[in-house]
């Protein structure tokens, strides 16, 4: 049975397709992910493969969980990749989402506001995550709402979303400590919320 058909019939024969896809190609997957653990500064070291294996057998769950789309896919293998980048951007934001609670120097606290930012931050990675076929469309709504504020806030913002930066790349980026980096993070998050809610209050009024 060739994992490069096309189309297949039915649920099990895509099925029986895709588990020997990832029986027979989990080599080149799991190097493909361990590349982008370390550029998008997940892991460093031996932690790479530890955390590429775990994205993997996530992948592979995720995916036979998602058979009918599957069946659907005319590119086997980028199909499976593709489902790998959806799993990667979820560590990635859950790395950015540690980052937002862990204490800055300034003594930051989590308070209602800070949770209200939590959420917030979780509604626009949440446009990052359901597929590559609508990274455009996302990336579009993304950019609309950094352009809310101002020019510092989005340099961070966009580093954050649309770069994949965790804590200790943004501190990089910006030539700044880790607990800088956080507040800054936090501070835009916070004005990006305000802004971004005084938006949708406008547009109903008119």
């Amino acid at each position: 049975m060739s994992v490069n058909r096309l189309h297949m019939d039915n649920t099990v024969e895509a099925r029986q397709v895709l588990e020997l896809l990832l029986e027979e190609q989990s080599a080149f997957f799991l190097g493909v992910i361990s590349s982008y653990v370390m550029r998008m500064g997940l892991a460093r070291g031996e932690a790479v493969s530890g955390l590429a294996l775990t994205v993997w057998q996530e992948t592979a769950i995720e995916a036979l969980d998602h058979i009918e789309r599957f069946a659907r896919a005319s590119q086997p293998r980028a199909w499976v990749l593709a489902v790998a980048a959806n799993v990667l951007k979820r560590k990635r934001y859950e790395m950015i989402r540690q980052s937002l609670h862990e204490l800055p120097v300034s003594g930051l606290v989590e308070d209602t506001e800070d949770r209200q930012e939590s959420a917030f931050f979780d509604q626009i990675a949440g446009l990052a995550v359901p597929g590559p076929e609508q990274e455009v469309e996302e990336r579009e709504q993304v950019c609309e709402m950094l352009a809310l504020v101002s020019a510092e806030d989005q340099q961070i913002l966009r580093l954050a979303l649309l770069y994949d930066m965790n804590g200790q790349m943004l501190a990089h980026a910006l030539n700044v400590p880790s607990s800088t980096a956080r507040s800054r993070l936090h501070r835009a998050l916070a004005r990006l919320r305000v802004a971004w809610m005084r938006h949708e209050q406008y547009k109903e009024e008119i």
